[in-house]
Parts: structure tokens; sequence; C-alpha cells
């Protein structure tokens, strides 16, 4: 076995921001640009914030720029328009701010502007990950040099410290999935200023979509001694703290370890992989007015029932992330999330019973379902999601 660890600077805590500069200092960026939604674009305390943690005394001319392109489920006519704005503003550094969709959309375009600058054209549908007939799937070598992007992550998102991105298409929301280590985000700043920015149910949302994560991580095939330590202790700091977020907000130390436990899910799942839960929330998302996570918090227990018989030698690993006996696995995260006052039907998300089978389809086309411990088939995947509807 092996585990590839990857160079990746991550500074926290409050006035870590104060490192932005520094960081892009040592890129020698001149001009950088902003990657954001409109919500956050539209925030002058957030702008002034993060347009000031640019400046430093060695570059106190830097030219930054704020794009607000970045929409949810990164569409790829938003990648395609921030392309546009890239190629228009030349920049020598991209900053990701936001949460998953705002990374997400920096990295696809940093790699589709990349790579469109070295052969003059980008068909971006030839960069994707692809299924082949064999049922593995195969990511293109793009070798192009790639503007480097440094992640401000305003929630506790997975997506912060991947080299991956999925886009969602304008024909039916089907999924294009790229993959370019080069366009991993070369510091991530977690800056508590920044994260309690976001709204109560988008840092609830994240901090599921990351607990259903780490939980199929520590079940995965791909799990390793290193991805355990990294997703057991993630689990039980999320699990910790997420219950005194819905009333409060959470303050923002409890925001931060939030943030700080998703970054770590982020970093283990590219070795042990997304699964099921995270193949099925991704399309279903654009199909009801639901968050990912809270999708995949009502997924994964009918994952668990799914993945059962195989999955016994990491059960042990898995309970005692959780605290409990191994036989109460199921039981400890579906009272968790009931706690927590989610729905756990999806019929109750409005999602009529004739689209299951379509879901099922395209969850088959996500690269997340091969970190799974039994080999997933359309079928499965439809018996999943009827047992959640």
């Amino acid at each position: 076995m092996r585990y590839v660890r990857r160079t990746q600077r991550v500074f926290w805590g409050r006035g870590s921001l104060s490192r932005l500069g520094r960081e892009l200092d040592r890129l020698e960026a001149a001009r950088v640009m902003v990657i954001t939604g409109r919500t956050l674009g539209e925030n002058r305390d957030v702008r002034t914030l993060v347009h000031s943690a640019t400046r430093t005394t060695a570059n106190s001319t830097r030219i930054t720029e704020f794009f607000p392109g970045a929409t949810p489920q990164s569409p790829v006519t938003a990648v395609e328009a921030t392309v546009d704005a890239i190629e228009e503003f030349s920049p020598d550094a991209l900053i990701a701010l936001g949460g998953g969709s705002a990374l997400v959309t920096t990295r696809a375009a940093s790699i589709l502007h990349g790579e469109k600058q070295a052969s003059g054209t980008a068909n971006l549908e030839d960069l994707c990950t692809r299924r082949s007939p064999e049922g593995t799937f195969v990511s293109p070598r793009l070798r192009a040099p790639k503007t480097p992007v440094i992640a401000l992550p305003t929630s506790p998102t997975t997506a912060v410290s991947t080299a991956g991105c999925a886009l969602t298409t304008d024909e039916g929301g089907a999924r294009l999935a790229i993959y370019d280590p080069a366009a991993r985000a070369q510091a991530i700043v977690l800056e508590p200023r920044l994260l309690i920015t976001a709204p109560t149910s988008v840092t609830v949302s994240s901090s599921l979509n990351a607990i259903a994560m780490a939980v199929e991580g520590i079940l995965s095939r791909s799990a390793t001694f290193f991805t355990d330590s990294q997703l057991g202790h993630a689990l039980g700091t999320l699990l910790d703290i997420l219950p005194d977020v819905p009333s409060s907000g959470g303050t923002p130390e409890q925001v931060l370890h939030l943030a700080l436990a998703a970054t770590s899910v982020g970093d283990a799942a590219e070795t042990s992989g997304a699964g099921l839960s995270a193949a099925i929330s991704h399309t279903l998302a654009h199909r009801i007015r639901a968050s990912n996570g809270v999708i995949d918090s009502l997924i994964l227990p009918h994952v668990l029932d799914y993945l059962d018989p195989v999955s016994d030698d990491r059960k042990d690993v898995l309970a005692r992330s959780l605290n409990c006996p191994t036989g109460d696995i199921r039981q400890r995260l579906d009272s968790f999330f009931c706690r927590l006052g989610l729905p756990r039907r999806l019929r109750d998300l409005h999602l009529p019973e004739s689209a299951l089978g379509d879901a099922a389809r395209d969850a088959m086309t996500d690269f997340a379902v091969t970190s799974s411990p039994r080999t997933i088939t359309q079928a499965d995947a439809l018996d999943v999601l009827r047992a959640a509807w």
C-alpha cells in the first residue's frame, strides 16, 4: 500500500488572513483575481478585508480584481464566463473566496484557461474524466501550466483541499468531472472572520457533507492507516460540534474547527474516495431544492444498510470513531441526524418517485462510486434510492 502526501500550506485562526499577502509574494503575483459568488461579491466588509490582506510591504501596489461569477452547483456556463474574465484581466494568481461552488469554479477555470492557453483552444469535455467500456474511470493527463490558486473558504467545505472538480451542464444537470493536481490550492487560509459570514444553513450542510464523506471514507476499499487517522478524528470533531450550530450559528472557534475537520476529510478523501452517498447527492442536488449535505445525511443510513454485508473489517474502525458498538453504527448516525431535525425521506424533499431511475443512472457516472467496498451497479443505486424515498 502507499499514501502520497501533497504539498499544501494551511493557515488557520483569527488573523490568519494576514498570511495571504505573503503567499501572493511567494507566487510573485502582481495581479490577483478573487473569484466569488454574488452575495460575497456585494459584501463591502468582506471585499475590504480581503483586498487589504492582499497588500504587503513588499508589494503595496498589487492590483486585485473581484469577479462574482461563481454560482451554486458550478455550472459549465459559470466556469466559461470565469475563463473569459481571466483572459481579460490576466492575473498571476487566483483567489477562491466562498464555499464549494466558488472553489470548484476557480479550479475548473484555472484548468480550462491553462489548457486553452497551451493549445489555442480547449473543449471542456475533452478534459474530463470518462468511464471506459470496462467500467473504469480514466482522467486525461493535463500538462499545461495553470494559474496558481489560493483558497479562502467561507464554510466548512471538503472541496477546499482537493484537485478534482465536478461541473453541472445546462442539459439536465449532468456532471462533468475534471482532475488536475496542478489546480489544487497552493495555500488555504481558514480565517474565522470569513467563516462566520456563511448562513447557518450552509455551515450545517457543509458539515453534513463532511460527515458522510468521512463515514464512507473509513469504509472505503482504499482506506489506509493514514486516512483512518484523519477521517476518524475529523468525524469525532464534526459530531461533537455540529449539534450546537443550528440554534446559535456557532462561535467563531466552533466554525473554525468544523472547517479544519472538513479540510482534513477532503484531503483524506483524495485517497479514500467519497462514496455512494456523494454520488447520489451530486446527481440529486440539481433536481430538488436541497443541499448536498442534507441529501447526504438522508442517503447515508441506507448506504450503510447496502454496505453492511461486506464492511465487517472496517466497521470496527468506524465504530471507534463514532464511540458506539459496531452493531449500533446506523442507529447512532440516524439518531444524530434526527436530533438536527433533518428530513428522513426523499419524498419529503419533493423528489418524485419517477425521477429515481434517472438519478440512479446518473450516479453511476460519478467517480465517487469507485471507492465503495462493493461493486455498485445501477440497480444497486436504485435500490438505495427507493429505500430512501
